[in-house]
């Protein structure tokens, strides 16, 4: 199915529902709740998601993002894991990530600043474009498992993080200090 140029009602809550297969386009999505929902092969391109609410273990997989608005998209602590998912151009301030699991996901020159990622919950992403003030945060020991290959990274922090599963950025602009004592 194909939705185009639709203005949604603003709220709506979807209960264990299964959506899939479906591209919207230009679009106003409003601010849906996701409870204990299950979205699979879902194409959001130039939409205005900053609203939506993931709640109750929601498994969003297979997914794509073009262009899309998801600032401050909600996310409650360990209630959505996102599979699969390529991001493209979207703009990601305010979005709660730090609540969220991305397993294989992709983000091609999206827009984060000043989030906090948390390390366990990064598993096999793919980062491209420019990072700002973002802090890849661990528990001492973790492993952050990441592609930074094409980035550029401004102002990214790695906090108590295992950085020996990350590719590195091609750029010779990086510098990599080991345990950096607190100050």
């Amino acid at each position: 199915m194909t939705v185009d140029n639709e203005i949604f009602t603003d709220i709506v809550r979807y209960e264990h529902e299964k959506i899939s297969e479906t591209t919207i386009t230009n679009s106003n999505v409003g601010s849906p709740i996701f409870w204990s929902c299950n979205l699979h092969h879902l194409v959001f391109s130039t939409c205005d998601l900053t609203n939506a609410r993931f709640f109750a273990g929601s498994t969003i997989d297979y997914c794509t993002f073009i262009r899309s608005d998801l600032r401050s998209v909600g996310i409650a602590r360990n209630e959505a894991v996102f599979t699969n998912f390529e991001f493209t151009a979207c703009d990601m301030r305010g979005m709660t990530l730090e609540n969220a699991t991305f397993i294989d996901c992709t983000f091609y020159k999206c827009r984060f600043s000043d989030r906090v990622l948390q390390a366990a919950n990064i598993v096999n992403c793919s980062f491209t474009g420019k990072l700002v003030d973002i802090t890849f945060e661990g528990d001492g020991q973790q492993k952050l498992i990441a592609n930074f290959e094409n980035c550029i990274l401004d102002g990214v922090r790695f906090v108590g993080c295992d950085l020996t599963q990350c590719i590195p950025p091609k750029s010779k602009n990086h510098l990599y200090v080991e345990q950096v004592p607190h100050v």
